[in-house]
């Protein structure tokens, strides 16, 4: 057994325990312990001290937007000193008017703010055709508090029966101390019970292909007012093609200036044209009636009235053909100084037999050597 194995068994080993004597400390000494541990202190490392100016200007900042948000509720709800709210506008006056007669409007404006309305100007937009200018500025001036401001206009309103026509009204001022500008806006309509021109349109609801029909357009004044530089205008459909009229188109082939139209006078024209297009086909033609003041203008500058006129298209008693080199067009481009043969067909398309039928052909142009006609 080595000496570790020795120690081994000394210190684990079953052996007796020796009686001997202790030595060294020869006196019993009694320690009071606290039996309370308590808990220790902890320390806590010391806060950085805010600056007094950043929690000052945090508060500024804090109150600066809950006051700009106060004032824009109050301004808003009306809950404060002034207030759009607290302007009111009111226009007295017909819903319904017969188109190029007066129209009375009064348009009150009332200040219920507990301040006066300073440098108060009115706009009134009239719509298009009213007469007069189309935007009508008015200052008012001052208006106080609690006062009432009446503007009369009398307006006359043009366009087509049943067409909603709408006045726009818009007060515009500063308050005392402000260099703001507020406004408020409030709309009139206004439905035109008649046009101010009956428009009335003569023609047959069925025209022979490829031959002449005519169209006689009429205007009559339905108002007590001077319809000043009337004109007519047509829009012809595909396949169309204008002839003559008894007077003469201002612009193009299609308007007509005819002047003026006091009440009860009426005027007319009657232009004629050729309608080209195959059987049972329906053609529209649309008539439109105002006033004409651009005489280089392919429109009008308002319609008053408009109608629309539709023709159908029929087979003709007597069908012709006519072929120029075989060819059948309006048009066919042939060289100079040569022979251009032309054929012309003809059939009856009635079911019962025509006699004595003639064929007239007229040949038209400065460059026809009439010598070469041969048949």
């Amino acid at each position: 057994m080595d000496n570790l194995d020795k120690k081994q068994n000394k210190l684990y080993g079953k052996a007796k325990i020796s009686n001997r004597k202790r030595r060294g400390v020869k006196k019993t000494r009694s320690f009071d312990a606290n039996r309370d541990w308590g808990s220790a202190p902890i320390k806590n490392k010391p806060k950085k001290k805010r600056s007094i100016i950043k929690t000052i200007f945090g508060f500024s900042v804090v109150f600066f937007v809950f006051a700009i948000i106060f004032m824009l509720f109050q301004f808003v709800t009306g809950n404060g000193k002034v207030s759009t709210n607290n302007v009111d506008i009111q226009i007295l006056g017909n819903t319904f008017t017969a188109g190029g007669e007066e129209l009375p409007l009064q348009i009150q404006i009332i200040n219920r703010n507990p301040v006066a309305l300073e440098y108060s100007d009115l706009l009134i937009n009239y719509p298009d055709g009213a007469g007069g200018d189309v935007r009508e500025r008015v200052s008012l001036g001052t208006i106080k508090s609690g006062e009432t401001v009446v503007e009369a206009r009398d307006i006359v309103l043009f366009g087509q029966q049943g067409s909603l026509q709408e006045v726009i009204t818009t007060i515009e001022y500063r308050t005392k101390g402000s260099n703001a500008i507020w406004h408020k806006d409030l709309s009139h309509f206004v439905t035109l019970s008649s046009a101010p021109i009956d428009l009335i349109v003569e023609a047959s609801p069925g025209v022979v292909a490829g031959q002449r029909t005519s169209f006689t357009v009429k205007v009559r004044a339905n108002n007590s007012v001077i319809n000043e530089n009337v004109g007519i205008k047509v829009d012809y459909p595909i396949g169309f093609r204008y002839g003559s009229s008894d007077l003469g188109p201002t612009f193009g082939d299609n308007i007509w200036h005819i002047g003026d139209l006091g009440e009860g006078v009426e005027k007319e024209i009657t232009f004629t044209g050729i309608l080209f297009g195959n059987q049972g086909e329906e053609r529209a033609f649309r008539f439109f009636v105002g006033p004409y003041t651009n005489f280089s203008s392919s429109e009008l500058s308002q319609v008053y009235s408009s109608f629309i006129h539709t023709s159908s298209i029929s087979r003709p008693f007597i069908a012709t053909q006519v072929l120029i080199d075989g060819i059948e067009d309006e048009i066919v481009a042939m060289k100079s100084g040569e022979t251009i043969p032309v054929s012309i067909k003809w059939s009856n398309n009635l079911p019962t037999r025509i006699d004595d039928v003639v064929l007239e052909v007229k040949i038209d142009g400065g460059i026809l050597n009439q010598a070469s006609l041969q048949s």
